[in-house]
């Protein structure tokens, strides 16, 4: 089971860009309630053999409408470069406590799209949704790494190669 993940990103020009997270270990961060992101390679059908470079899709985080709203429509207006972003996934450990599990980094990202959404009130189901909205990032290198195992993977559009390891390092924590 999934929890809520956590991001925060750093503008090139506003610095910090901070969410409205109090959760101790947590503050200043930005709940993010979905993700979605696809890397894919472009294989021939018949052959099954690469056709062309692969692909990174953008990464897209959906979140409730806070006080970095403002800030992240005045990066994707701006053009900023977002020098650092970092989501960090958590799930309940066997004993229930809260762990993070998963980390994804983008490094010289731009927001591409910014979707602003309000389900429809009148259905009584809604009424419980909060207005969120969608961000879409597209990045110039992406590191994801599983904690637990210290294992990591990247891809930077400025090489050709995909690189991975193990890190022996302990987990890293939330707060700074």
């Amino acid at each position: 089971m999934a929890l809520n993940a956590y991001m925060r990103l750093t503008g090139q020009t506003q610095g910090e860009i901070k969410g409205s997270v109090t959760q101790a270990g947590r503050e200043d961060s930005i709940m993010v309630v979905e993700f979605h992101h696809e890397v894919e390679s472009p294989v021939d059908a018949a052959s099954g053999l690469p056709t062309g470079k692969r692909q990174h899709k953008p990464l897209v985080v959906t979140k409730e409408i806070d006080k970095s709203t403002p800030l992240l429509l005045n990066a994707l207006t701006n053009n900023e470069n977002i020098t650092e972003m970092e989501l960090r996934f958590w799930q309940p450990s066997r004993s229930g406590q809260e762990i993070q599990y998963y980390t994804i980094e983008l490094k010289n990202a731009r927001i591409v799209n910014i979707g602003q959404e309000m389900l429809n009130n009148q259905y009584p189901e809604n009424m419980r949704h909060q207005v969120r909205e969608q961000i879409a990032f597209v990045y110039q290198k992406i590191i994801w790494t599983f904690e637990d195992a210290g294992i990591t993977a990247e891809d930077n559009w400025g090489t050709r190669s995909v690189t991975s390891s193990v890190r022996n390092s302990p987990l890293h924590r939330f707060s700074k």
